[in-house]
């Protein structure tokens, strides 16, 4: 409270600063600045004359008019009726509330002006004038950490400054803050809500840490906003809140996936025509991303060339195969094993292994030398023995020989039957006793297994002197191959 008196009719002027105090019960009661119940007197003067003032060093001053007469400079007309001031009818006086001991750290928004009757401070109280000062008010800016692109698992945190127009006034309380994302803009409303961060601070300034996101195995790739909220204190009543604008600016991110390898080998480095064989995939991460996730694609080529690999194209074995639940490491990997192939062909063939990637992990493949193999086959000898039946005969007379001789084989052991092969005859003509042998030129009828065959041999006689003759030849063989 601010009193201007203007005591003995006004030729003293005395300005005296107050402030509530609940201890005091009196004047001078019980301390001797007490001025009157729950009045402290901070400080007061009968010289505060803002003509003669050391301005800026004093901490008040006040004036009125010294004389009659004095000109308006808007529109007045006093009680009197007159339109100039009479003496003590104009008061100006200013306080600099920074200079006043237990008075410097408050903050006013508003004021009342009074006038009262007398220079008791119970004094009735007469006209009244309301007015504002300036808000106690404060600003908020934020700034992430880390405006990446950072990697999973790399911490990342918001923070929050928040400064208010009073130095002596430090902002105070708890900041709350949110996150948005991923590629959600700027987080404006909504979001996740991360925790808060206690201001900490001096000389009006005071700032508050989120706590930090994007650990452990981090967040999907992607950009992320945070936004601040602050709810104010006693002496900063507005609420505030910070998201970087439209744009987001400070207040965003980037996580980016991080680079996987996948190494791929067969379960053999040779078969043999007619076997299964499979591929092996193997994902190795990193600590910041994680185990890696996701299916790997298995193709496979072949037969192809010694210095070719299956690097594109190739055949799908099978469907996608997901990463199985693999391990932490160090490094974590995960692995996949593909259907089983048989190849139809013997040569030199290779896998190639694809893996899709995560939400972590970018994809990689493996179609190094080391994803081939050959394909072979064993050889085999084997043999079966034929004979081909083939017989002689030799016909003998006492006289002259002519006629024919032929040879008929059966299949039976008695010259009956399926005949094997037709007649084979010769023709001769012997003017002098004595002999004739012919024998057959069997080169294509064979006999596989063991069996009885029998030659039929017929001599027909052409000369009338010698009679014809025939027999039945049996052959018995057996075969072990």
């Amino acid at each position: 409270m601010v009193i201007s008196d203007f005591s003995n009719g006004g030729s003293v002027s005395t300005i005296s600063i107050l402030t509530w105090d609940s201890a005091c019960t009196a004047t001078n009661k019980p301390f001797g600045y007490c001025a009157d119940a729950n009045l402290h007197l901070q400080e007061t003067s009968t010289a505060a004359n803002c003509s003669t003032a050391a301005i800026p060093g004093d901490p008040f001053c006040g004036l009125v008019n010294p004389a009659n007469g004095v000109v308006a400079p808007w529109p007045y007309t006093d009680k009197s009726g007159n339109s100039t001031y009479l003496q003590g009818e104009l008061l100006e006086a200013g306080v600099n509330l920074s200079l006043l001991p237990n008075i410097a750290s408050e903050c006013f928004a508003s004021f009342l002006a009074e006038t009262r009757s007398s220079t008791s401070t119970t004094a009735t109280l007469k006209d009244f004038v309301l007015g504002n000062f300036g808000n106690c008010v404060a600003t908020m800016s934020t700034q992430v950490s880390n405006a990446g692109p950072v990697t999973p698992g790399t911490a990342v945190h918001d923070t929050a400054t928040v400064v208010g127009n009073q130095p002596s006034k430090t902002p105070s309380g708890t900041v709350t803050f949110f996150l948005c994302g991923p590629d959600t803009g700027a987080c404006s409303t909504g979001g996740t809500l991360v925790g808060t961060g206690t201001l900490s601070g001096s000389g009006g300034t005071a700032s508050a840490d989120s706590p930090d996101v994007n650990t452990g195995t981090g967040l999907t790739p992607g950009r992320y906003c945070f936004r601040a909220e602050w709810p104010g204190d006693a002496n900063y009543t507005t609420a505030l809140k910070e998201y970087g604008g439209a744009d987001g600016t400070n207040e965003c991110f980037t996580v980016a996936r991080v680079q996987s390898s996948t190494t791929t080998s067969p379960s053999s480095g040779a078969i043999q025509l007619g076997d299964s064989i499979t591929d092996l995939a193997v994902v190795t991460g990193t600590i910041a991303g994680g185990i890696p996730t996701g299916t790997v694609s298995f193709f496979i080529c072949g037969p192809i060339a010694a210095t070719v690999t299956c690097d594109t194209g190739g055949t799908a074995v099978g469907s996608p195969v997901t990463l199985d639940a693999g391990t932490v490491g160090p490094p974590p990997s995960a692995s996949a094993t593909s259907g089983a192939v048989t190849p139809s062909a013997v040569g030199r063939y290779c896998f190639r292994g694809e893996y899709s990637g995560d939400n972590h992990y970018f994809g990689s493949s493996d179609s190094r030398d080391g994803e081939c193999f050959t394909v072979s086959t064993t050889s085999s000898t084997s043999s079966a023995q034929t004979w081909l039946p083939n017989d002689s005969a030799t016909v003998t007379s006492s006289g002259p020989l002519s006629g024919s001789l032929s040879f008929t084989l059966y299949e039976s052991g008695d010259c009956t039957g399926t005949i094997l092969r037709a007649a084979e005859t010769f023709t001769f003509s012997v003017p002098a006793p004595g002999s004739v042998t012919r024998s057959t030129t069997n080169s294509t009828v064979t006999v596989e297994t063991s069996k009885t065959v029998s030659w039929k041999v017929v001599f027909t006689s052409t000369n009338a002197f010698v009679s014809g003759s025939s027999r039945c030849e049996t052959t018995a063989l057996t075969i072990t191959n």
